[in-house]
Parts: structure tokens; C-alpha cells; sequence
């Protein structure tokens, strides 16, 4: 029983629809992720704003409800368990209580200055997951409190832990998010932006800290951003989405040395290389409105290698090599000489 339990994924996310009520309609901000996550392994989730990275992460969080969302279809398995379609309520209150929200599965969210409860110090913000989870008495919480800001590398944890929020600075603030997601030692960590508004500097100090973590601790991460700098640095998985779909994924080695979706190819032309002559591309034209449902592929008014198919089908996954696959007609049998193959052979893509 216990070697097939270590064979299965800690997390699968499997045909997940998300949707958010608004005045005309709704907004379909997800619509059929599918995600794997390996203990001790990092996913990085990718794409532009708007892409439904950070709305997939509040489903696997259970925090859909809460922010004014309605999960339509799917199923969220956390450790072979808690398998969960369709989301009534009563099954999501079994699920949020199974993975602890905090404890089991923890979040680092996006823009600590407004995550954090400017009310209340440091300290008790970090405590209170291990007073509610651990049973830990406020005493014993503030002192493991001093001991994760030391572990997050803040100075003078003793004074720092009760201070307020606003006294401490961009970085420090997202130390304290860190040090507050790892308070009950959780087995899946997702960091949404974690590196965002921050500085060069500050980037590489989180991203550092959160490998050393990883590495103490085995812990899984998804990694949500849209720098790819940060995903060739972190990933050993990596899903592409966009328009609430994952157009691609693979291995984070494969996807940079053989990037097979025009999109993801166009997020890799557009981003800064120390070695690239060539200007940057972006990608033209902007993403499509959520709150139509589209048969064709969403890609293609963007694509310059879009096909009449393109316009009509939404395409189905394609396998690209051992691992990878990408949603995109160019990989069907039928479809011509694909012209990203073709680019990719004639650029160095370093």
C-alpha cells in the first residue's frame, strides 16, 4: 500500500474549470487545467497576467469560495486523496480540511504588503498558523516565530518579531510571507510571484533561500511567474497557460531546448538574453475576452503560423518527445513542415 502511494503524484489537478460570476455573465478564467505536482519536485506555472495561474492555485488552496468563484467542474487529489468531482460545498470543506490550508499545502502570496494585517505584528501573523494547526500556545508560537525569521535570514529576529508591517521593507516583508507559509512545515509550498516588485538583488536572495528550504525540508513547489529566468532556474517541470488553458508542459529542460508552441515561443523571444543580438520580440496583439467560450484556438489571432484549422478547432494535446506536449495543430500528422522546428534549428536558443 505504501510503495503504490509513492509512485502517485502528491498533487493532481485534473479538467479544472473555474468561473467568477460578473454583471453580463461569467468570466472563465479556468477551463480545463490539468497539473501534476512530485513530491520534492518544483512546477513552474507560467504565462502572462491574466492567464489563470494565480485563480488555479487559490482552487488547490480552497480559497475559490472566498474570493467569489465557482468551481464548475473538476477534481483536486492531494496524496492519492480527497479526489474531488463535482465541488459541492460540503466536499470542499472535507478537502481545506484535509490539506490543512497552511499546514499540509501552504501559499506565499503575491504582494505581501497586502496579504500581511498592518494591525498586527509580525509575529502574531506568523504564530497564529501554529497555534491554530499545531496547538501551540501564543508563548510557544511567538518563540517559533523568532526561530523562522532567523530561518529566512531577517536580523535581529527578537526585536524584529514585533514590529509592525509597515516597518519593514519589500524583501523583508516577503522573508516574513516565507517564514509564515513554512510555519507548519507544509509538503507542497506554492510561491505565486514570489520575486515580484522586488529588486534584482532582493530576486535572487528569495530565490536562493527557497532552494535552501527545498533542500532542508523535501518539500514540493509550484512557482507561479511569468519570468522565465526564474522558471530556468527553479523548475524541473513547467506548464504554459494561457486564456485559463496549459498549452504546453514538460520538463523544464526539454521546453527550453525545444520550445513547441508558438506561445511559448513567443514568452522566450520576448524575454532578455545576455548573449541575444537580435532585438526583443513581443508577442502582438493581447489576450482573448474569458467571458466568451471559444471552439477555435485562442492563440491564433496572436500566431503568426496560424492555419485555417486554427480558426475553426481548439487542438488537442500533441506529444513532442518523451514528456512534453503542446496543444497546438502544427504537431498534427497532417499539418505542414512545422515552422517553429525550422526557427528554433536557426536560432541559438541558450
Amino acid at each position: 500500500m505504501n510503495s503504490d502511494r509513492s509512485k502517485q503524484p502528491l498533487l493532481e489537478v485534473n479538467d479544472l474549470y473555474v468561473d467568477f460570476p460578473v454583471l453580463n455573465g461569467m468570466v472563465h478564467a479556468v477551463q480545463g487545467v490539468t497539473l501534476k505536482v512530485e513530491a520534492g519536485k518544483t512546477l513552474a506555472v507560467v504565462g502572462e497576467s491574466g492567464c489563470g495561474k494565480s485563480v488555479t492555485a487559490q482552487a488547490i488552496m480552497g480559497l475559490i469560495p472566498v474570493v467569489g468563484g465557482v468551481i464548475r467542474k473538476g477534481s483536486i487529489a492531494y496524496n492519492g486523496q480527497s479526489n474531488i468531482a463535482p465541488f459541492s460545498v460540503d466536499q470542499y470543506a472535507q478537502y481545506k480540511q484535509r490539506i490543512g490550508a497552511g499546514d499540509k499545502v501552504s501559499m506565499i502570496f503575491q504582494d505581501p504588503m497586502n496579504s500581511l494585517n498592518p494591525t498586527l505584528t509580525i509575529g502574531e501573523q506568523i504564530s497564529e498558523p501554529l497555534v491554530v494547526h499545531k496547538g501551540l500556545s501564543k508563548k510557544e508560537g511567538q518563540k517559533k516565530a523568532i526561530e523562522l525569521l532567523d530561518r529566512v535570514r531577517i536580523p535581529d529576529a527578537k526585536l524584529r518579531v514585533r514590529q509592525y508591517p509597515f516597518e519593514f521593507s519589500g524583501g523583508m516583508l516577503q522573508r516574513a510571507m516565507i517564514a509564515m507559509s513554512l510555519a507548519c512545515e507544509p509538503e507542497l509550498l506554492i510561491a505565486d510571484e514570489p520575486t515580484t516588485a522586488l529588486d534584482t538583488t532582493v530576486q535572487d536572495q528569495i530565490l536562493s533561500l527557497l532552494s535552501e528550504l527545498q533542500q532542508e525540508t523535501a518539500m514540493a513547489m509550484i512557482i507561479i511567474t511569468h519570468d522565465l529566468g526564474v522558471v530556468a532556474r527553479m523548475a524541473d517541470h513547467v506548464a504554459v497557460m494561457y486564456a485559463g488553458r496549459v498549452v504546453e508542459s514538460g520538463p523544464s529542460a526539454s521546453l527550453f531546448s525545444n520550445p513547441s508552441h508558438p506561445y511559448m515561443q513567443g514568452l522566450w523571444q520576448a524575454m532578455p538574453h545576455l548573449d541575444r543580438r537580435q532585438a526583443l520580440k513581443p508577442i502582438p496583439g493581447t489576450p482573448p475576452d474569458l467571458s466568451r467560450l471559444y471552439r477555435s484556438c485562442t492563440f491564433a489571432p496572436r500566431c503568426a503560423y496560424r492555419m485555417k484549422v486554427c480558426m475553426e478547432q481548439r487542438p488537442p494535446e500533441f506529444p513532442v518527445n518523451d514528456d512534453q506536449v503542446s496543444s497546438c495543430w502544427l504537431h498534427h500528422d497532417d499539418a505542414p513542415a512545422n515552422p517553429l522546428q525550422m526557427m528554433t534549428a536557426g536560432e541559438d536558443n541558450r
